[in-house]
């Protein structure tokens, strides 16, 4: 008789058959990635990322920024350039790698891969103005236009130019500040309703 103790023998083989759950760690690598470029929509999106206007795609209204807007943006500000890079890309920025800040060029090449990145993950889509010609009466084609085009999915991609126009597909969750703005608003408009009915003293 062996002297294993008995449901040994079945454990033991149980835990050489549990398979290896390899996508369980991709899947956490994939919801960290989504993490660090939730956190750059979200800052881009408010007070420190680039001008946006609003203009009608297709069949919706989105709001939309110029990418020379989000290069200027991230010039200005490096250490965004410097939190967010090496997330986001796998590389060092030059100035962690070296300790020497990075040249216009280098900078320039940073930003264009973190656009990249981003609108890979589809945080943001390319998009073309739909009158490519100046208004009749005009010289000069409109800053911001009113109407967009999606671009094909072979032009998908952030020019180093910064050139072309980037309609957010990210919705930057609301504030606590605007919740409290709408609940008092809210109530303010249910008052106003009840204010015939209430009581003559109270008038």
């Amino acid at each position: 008789t062996s002297g294993r103790a008995p449901g040994t023998l079945g454990a033991s083989m149980s835990a050489k058959k549990t398979p290896k759950q390899p996508s369980s760690s991709r899947d956490k690598e994939t919801d960290a990635d989504h993490d660090v470029s939730r956190a750059l929509a979200y800052l881009l999106r408010g007070t420190k990322g680039p001008e946006t206007r609003n203009a009608r795609l297709e069949d919706a209204r989105v709001d939309y920024f110029r990418g020379k807007d989000l290069y200027k943006v991230l010039r200005q500000r490096p250490e965004i350039v410097d939190e967010f890079y090496g997330k986001l890309t796998g590389n060092a920025t030059t100035q962690l790698a070296t300790g020497t800040p990075p040249t216009e060029a280098e900078l320039a090449k940073q930003i264009t891969q973190i656009g990249q990145e981003m609108l890979k993950r589809g945080y943001f889509v390319k998009c073309d103005r739909v009158y490519k010609t100046p208004r009749p009466g005009r010289t000069k084609k409109v800053k911001f236009p009113k109407f967009l085009a999606k671009e094909p999915r072979t032009s998908q991609f952030f020019t180093e130019d910064g050139e072309g126009f980037y309609a957010w597909t990210y919705a930057a969750p609301m504030s606590w500040t605007f919740v409290i703005i709408a609940v008092l608003v809210a109530f303010a408009v249910i008052l106003m309703c009840l204010f015939p009915l209430s009581p003559i003293w109270f008038k």
